[in-house]
């Protein structure tokens, strides 16, 4: 029969406790002093650091538990009539967040979930028009007819305006640039690669952003949700394939609401 060697009278006791035998070890040791085995797998390492909102979450909870201590004497009432007030700032301000909040939240999810449908102006104008190309043109309902400006050349500043009959919620806009969706008519004439979008609210100031063009024929969609628009201008800022005998032409201008 194999006998084990009975422990020395210290050896049962360390800071390192082996993970094969259960013998206690110095924690100057690397390896264990009765089997052998290496010790750095239970040496014990730093703390985890506690995450920031571990560390929230306590601080306000000593807060909570030192708000509602009860306290006797003349500093107990001022301390119950402190712990109101805060209690009814934060509860209006949590309210007033909900309502504001709230609503942006509303309308994003119904702008999500909506089906678009679209809408058309009350009238068209533009900053200038060639013969035969005005502006109502783009919102025709025909990808072979265009609104082209006045004056040959890359069409900087020149400009095609929309204006509607009511206030509404714009989602989407959908541009036809040049002045056909056939390849090779859509290369006869000068296209825009940038227009800027102006938007006029029955609330606010005029708001724009740039919208980039590939160029290439066809319907292209962009993403813009502005509330209560009464009127959009688009202005050519850069031009495809412009030239002194050519013209920056948009061929149609879809505009799409969230319906009420």
């Amino acid at each position: 029969m194999v006998r084990q060697r009975p422990p020395e009278p210290d050896e049962g006791s360390g800071d390192v406790v082996c993970p094969a035998c259960a013998t206690g070890n110095p924690r100057d040791r690397r390896f264990c002093r009765r089997c052998g085995t290496a010790l750095d797998a239970a040496r014990p390492g730093p703390a985890a650091p506690v995450s920031w909102w571990r560390r929230l979450c306590r601080a306000l909870f000593r807060a909570a538990r030192w708000l509602v201590r009860r306290r006797s004497g003349g500093w107990g009432l001022v301390h119950r009539i402190g712990t109101l007030l805060l209690a009814v700032a934060l509860l209006a301000g949590l309210g007033y967040g909900v309502v504001r909040l709230g609503a942006s939240a509303s309308d994003a999810v119904r702008d999500r979930l909506a089906d678009p449908e679209p809408v058309s102006p009350v009238s068209v104008h533009a900053s200038s028009q060639a013969r035969s190309h005005w502006a109502g043109l783009v919102v025709d309902g025909l990808s072979n007819s265009y609104w082209a400006p006045a004056e040959n050349g890359a069409g900087h500043g020149e400009y095609v305006e929309l204006t509607f009959g009511t206030p509404i919620r714009l989602l989407d806009l959908i541009i036809h640039p040049g002045v056909s969706a056939q390849r090779d008519v859509f290369l006869r004439q000068a296209r825009p690669a940038q227009l800027e979008l102006t938007v006029w609210t029955s609330q606010n100031g005029p708001a724009t952003s740039m919208l980039r063009l590939a160029d290439q024929a066809g319907p292209q969609t962009f993403r813009r949700v502005f509330p209560d628009v009464v009127r959009i201008r688009l202005t050519v800022r850069q031009s495809y394939g412009s030239a002194a005998d050519r013209r920056t032409a948009i061929a149609e201008v879809e505009i799409f609401r969230r319906s009420a």
